[in-house]
C-alpha cells in the first residue's frame, strides 16, 4: 500500500502539468488553476477529518 501510494501521490506534479497540456489543452494558466484546486483540496481534507470527534469508515 505505502509503494501505491507513494508511487502515484509523488508523481502527482507532473502528472498536472502534463494534463493541464494534452487533456485540457491549456497553458501555464490552466497548470496554475489545477495546482490551485490541489492545494485548496490538500488544505480542507485534513481539516474536515479533524473536525470530525470520532473517526468512522464512512468518512473515509
Amino acid at each position: 500500500m505505502l509503494f501505491l501510494i507513494s508511487t502515484l501521490g509523488l508523481n502527482f506534479a507532473p502528472f498536472i502539468s502534463t494534463m493541464a497540456g494534452s487533456v485540457f489543452h491549456n497553458d501555464a494558466r490552466g497548470f496554475e488553476i489545477l495546482s490551485s484546486c490541489m492545494a485548496i483540496g490538500t488544505v480542507c481534507g485534513p481539516l474536515i477529518a479533524a473536525s470530525h470527534a470520532r473517526p468512522r469508515f464512512e468518512h473515509l
